[in-house]
């Protein structure tokens, strides 16, 4: 009902450009003093002018003081004001459309409020914004929320609570994401408020481990193991505690180098009288990892003595955690058998491996065993199975509050779907720039390899080579051999797809070459229409053919799983089980190209040529002579070109 006329309504609009906050708060001048205030240059002048002065001064306090929460409870603000804030609230929202109450109970302050609140309150003396920063962190810490808690005490410089609110969370709040911020409490604490805290000193380097932060680690363990014996409130047997965890801190830097890691867990045994401080049942064993096999696995020919290995270090590990990762050696068992194509040993020691992490709760290897269980459901072309087990797992997962580990459910799914050609159902987050922030570094060629195989199955091959030799390098420094063999396979179909096929023997032969001593062939099995061709020429040439035999029945049997898939659940056109290359090959011959004209026009030899047609013929079970053959080839490709 306020009188507006045109020229009025063009200078509100010209004024708020729409903006409905500001719209509000000219409504609100003008009730207030009956004259449009179109010429208004700053909002927050208008705001602090319109919302803020016109306040009772205790008013204003109130609202100072409770900014820094932003949204806040009734009984969170009193306790922040130290003062009932009943009354105060009840006329606030009575009043001020910039500060809502929701049916949760909770009040939420406009950005345009808080933006003047907040200067204010950076105007308060530095003991007073201290003092209410401390109070918001007493209070997250009362509901248990320890990171807010922390947050808030670093504000207050409250180093001391900063640092029991750590131990008392046990670190379980931090996270990828927050490694700068560790980084900056870790250079801003007062050495002596640290020195009193060891079991802060040790969380801390867990999460320099974890964000890859080497010499900042180092540099805590020393100070660690110096604090420690100068503290003379420890018991001899408390001082060998946290000598112990000094030494497991010691095996992860050691990471993938099993035995290794099994001395500083043994010397660690012999010193903790417990269990160690730096992990425990509830720690993720994977760090976050779909894979043992993947981390694990870091040199050629070991396989075997690194499964043994495993199998011992485990043993202290154990000892040392209360379990922590129980069925990893299993786990890294199954992978094992399932890389040498060794099926029937590896559904039976997936079932050790899934019994062993249930009995435990260890939901990380969890995922693990039933990744490989994916894997075989592929294989047997159980596309619905396979569906069900990741949908079950999720739900699992959130049943249990294992929240951190839906992006390890996402790594699962990003290499199922590569594999299967859909990458529109891969996690968009896997395929960003920024992917790797969100993984710890030693997954990171894990993602990568993931992210090469949706390139593949995108078709981007010139990117996938564009990365190729600074992956080597990464892959090769943090010995994850097996993400070296999907590399180089990846790399080889992706420079055969560009015509470049002596460099992609080049790198198949790598592959091998990493492969071969300890009998892995499903890498090249689950590639297998890629490298299809380029086998068939090492074959020629004498090349890994003991290897090679071993590899086709897989590979065909992954092909054939993958065609019923396409063709029950995406309504792909019937292809009867023919590769890339050999649909090529057959289009051609049914246009009664030679067989030189053929290997012209696609870049092969006349060999592969004649070996593809071989093939084509045997799968399409078409007899007769060479003329007939091509005739009945050109009706088959018709039927399935017109086939839904």
């Amino acid at each position: 009902g306020l009188p507006l006329s045109d020229s009025e309504a063009d200078a509100l609009f010209a004024c708020s450009e729409g903006w409905i906050s500001l719209t509000y708060l000219l409504f609100s001048s003008y009730v207030e003093k009956e004259v449009w205030r179109f010429d208004s240059a700053d909002i927050y002048d208008l705001m602090e002018e319109i919302m803020l002065l016109p306040l009772p001064e205790r008013h204003q306090q109130f609202l100072t003081c409770c900014s820094i929460a932003g949204s806040f409870t009734r009984q969170q603000a009193s306790f922040l004001w130290q003062e009932d804030s009943r009354e105060i609230l009840d006329q606030l929202t009575r009043r001020n459309a910039f500060i809502r109450y929701d049916d949760d109970g909770v009040y939420h302050a406009h950005n345009l409020l808080l933006h003047n609140t907040r200067n204010r309150f950076e105007a308060l003396p530095q003991t007073e914004r201290q003092a209410i920063w401390q109070r918001l962190g007493d209070w997250h810490l009362s509901q248990q929320e320890y990171l807010s808690a922390m947050l808030a005490y670093r504000k207050a410089d409250a180093w001391e609570s900063l640092l029991c609110t750590l131990e008392a969370d046990n670190g379980s709040s931090l996270f990828m994401g927050q490694k700068n911020m560790v980084q900056e409490w870790i250079a801003s604490c007062p050495k002596d408020a640290l020195r009193l805290h060891p079991d802060a000193i040790l969380l801390l380097a867990m999460e320099c481990f974890t964000a890859g932060e080497v010499d900042t680690l180092l540099r805590l363990r020393e100070f660690l193991l110096t604090s420690v014996e100068e503290n003379p409130d420890l018991t001899e047997q408390e001082r060998n505690n946290y000598r112990g965890d000094a030494e497991v801190l010691l095996s992860m830097l050691s990471f993938n180098d099993i035995s290794a890691m099994s001395a500083y867990q043994r010397a660690a045994c012999m010193l903790i009288s417990t269990y160690s401080h730096l992990v425990g049942p509830e720690s993720l064993w994977t760090f976050g990892s779909p894979s043992v096999l993947m981390l694990y696995h870091s040199e050629s020919g070991a396989l075997d003595k690194e499964n043994r290995d495993m199998r011992e270090c485990m043993l202290f590990y154990y000892q040392l955690s209360n379990g922590n990762g129980n069925g990893a050696e299993h786990v890294m068992q199954v992978e094992s058998d399932y890389m040498r194509g060794a099926l029937e040993d590896t559904e039976i020691n997936y079932h050790l491996a899934l019994n062993a992490a249930r009995r435990k709760k260890q939901w990380s290897v969890l995922i693990t065993a039933e990744f490989i269980a994916m894997r075989l459901d592929l294989l047997a072309g159980n596309y619905e199975k396979m569906k069900q087990r990741m949908n079950g797992l999720r739900q699992t997962l959130k049943d249990n509050n294992q929240f951190l580990l839906f992006d390890t459910m996402d790594l699962c799914q990003g290499w199922m779907y590569a594999l299967i050609g859909r990458t529109e159902e891969i996690p968009a987050w896997l395929l960003s720039d920024s992917a790797e922030a969100n993984v710890p570094p030693f997954v990171a060629p894990i993602l990568l390899t993931i992210q090469n195989q949706a390139r593949l199955a995108a078709g981007e091959y010139a990117a996938l080579i564009a990365h190729g030799d600074e992956y080597k390098d990464r892959f090769a420094a943090q010995k994850m051999a097996l993400c070296r063999i999907y590399l180089h396979i990846q790399l080889a179909i992706a420079l055969y797809k560009l015509n470049r096929q002596g460099q992609a023997l080049i790198e198949l032969r790598a592959a091998f070459a990493l492969a071969a001593p300890d009998g892995i062939l499903m890498p090249f099995a689950e590639n297998g229409r890629g490298v299809w061709d380029l086998l068939s020429d090492l074959e020629q040439m004498g090349e890994y053919t003991e290897e090679i035999a071993a590899i086709r029945p897989h590979a065909a049997a992954l092909d054939s799983a993958m065609q019923r898939i396409w063709q029950e659940h995406y309504a792909a056109a019937q292809d009867y089980g023919l590769t890339d290359r050999e649909l090529e090959v057959a289009r051609l011959a049914a246009q009664r190209k030679t067989t030189q004209e053929i290997a012209q026009a696609l870049s092969l030899s006349a060999y592969t040529v004649k070996n593809h047609l071989k093939h084509i013929f045997d799968k399409l079970d078409i007899s007769g002579t060479e003329r007939n053959k091509r005739a009945l080839l050109e009706k088959v490709l018709s039927e399935m070109k017109n086939s839904p």
